[in-house]
């Protein structure tokens, strides 16, 4: 969002035409049903964008999939400066200072990948990583009406469910940036196991991803 809350936002199609000098970064959201890659500038304003899907099955899939994304992505119709860098945003645990996806449940990642330096080399930009909830709650502290305020959280409710804190106008990201994860917080210990290992978290019973799961 722009800093008046309002998203200027068009697809790949609309904007191949439109030539622009802004300076962008491009950000992919990788989710655990779906993955959202697009050209977005300083100030938050998304120039092109389109919607991927995410194959979870296993690690190797999943990761697949974010390669795709960014390949299909980058050699799509785009009058604009190439991007300044490359910032995703993965569920689970991501070491933000040295770039690595350290593990995630949504999505099968269960062995550490260096992914920032993978497609740095294969793309030649640089890249950055961050927790999906971590990335969306500095959003809106950078971008939204929310920057006011100096403590706020913020709720994120899809595949899983997880809080990002500002406290005194920070980001509390704990010590391994794994802050906030009440989706994994048990509500009833004689209830389903999670992929956690434990009973009854939160996550099973109130994400989309657990609603799901229970409907079928």
């Amino acid at each position: 969002m722009n800093p008046q809350g309002q998203a200027k936002l068009w697809n790949c199609e609309e904007v191949g035409g439109i030539v622009t000098d802004q300076l962008a970064a491009l950000g992919l959201d990788v989710g655990g049903t779906k993955i959202l890659a697009g050209y977005v500038t300083g100030n938050g304003e998304i120039l092109a964008s389109k919607r991927y899907e995410m194959n979870g099955t296993d690690q190797a899939s999943s990761l697949r999939s974010i390669h795709h994304a960014l390949d299909d992505f980058l050699t799509l119709p785009w009058e604009g400066q190439p991007p300044i860098g490359i910032g995703i945003g993965l569920v689970g645990e991501v070491d933000y200072r040295n770039g690595i996806w350290v593990q995630a449940m949504n999505i099968p990642i269960s062995e550490p990948v260096p992914l920032a330096e993978i497609l740095r080399v294969k793309h030649g930009f640089p890249v950055i990583l961050d927790n999906d909830v971590q990335a969306a709650t500095l959003a809106e502290l950078t971008f939204d009406s929310v920057k006011r305020f100096r403590d706020f959280i913020y709720l994120n409710v899809g595949t899983g469910i997880a809080m990002g804190i500002v406290s005194d106008g920070r980001l509390v990201r704990g010590a391994a940036n794994y802050t906030g994860e009440i989706g994994h917080m048990s509500i009833d210990p004689a209830g389903e196991y999670c992929a956690c290992g434990s009973r009854g978290c939160l996550e099973n019973v109130a994400s989309g991803g657990g609603m799901i799961k229970q409907a079928q």
